[in-house]
């Protein structure tokens, strides 16, 4: 039993430290891009600009959701929402300023 708990621990230990990493990684200020059904689509993490969804965001954030405004051919203007950070590849602020512009402009 003493064994148990100490391996129960030290794994609840290692998962609280995996969640911080990723939180750090994936906060407001960071830039994404992933493709889904042949649609490049690129989002600006950030916090949701309504204080009552933050403890959702937050809590959704340690599991490796990615709460922003995402922007795509589809949606030139952008919209909020989460996509998990396993099938998102993080640019560079630069880059994503770059894809932003290219979406913006085209066939407008």
């Amino acid at each position: 039993m003493i064994v148990w708990e100490m391996n129960r621990r030290t794994a609840e230990h290692q998962a609280e430290r995996r969640a911080q990493d990723v939180m750090e990684h994936i906060g407001p200020g960071s830039y994404w891009m992933l493709e889904n059904g042949g649609i490049l689509i690129i989002g600006e993490a950030q916090d949701s600009p309504y204080q009552e969804d933050m403890p959702f965001i937050q809590a959704e954030r340690i599991r490796g959701w990615i709460f922003g405004k995402w922007y795509s051919e589809a949606c030139k203007d952008g919209e909020l929402g989460m996509n998990h950070f396993i099938h998102c590849i993080r640019i560079q602020k630069e880059f994503f300023d770059k894809l932003l512009k290219e979406i913006q402009n085209a066939s407008r």
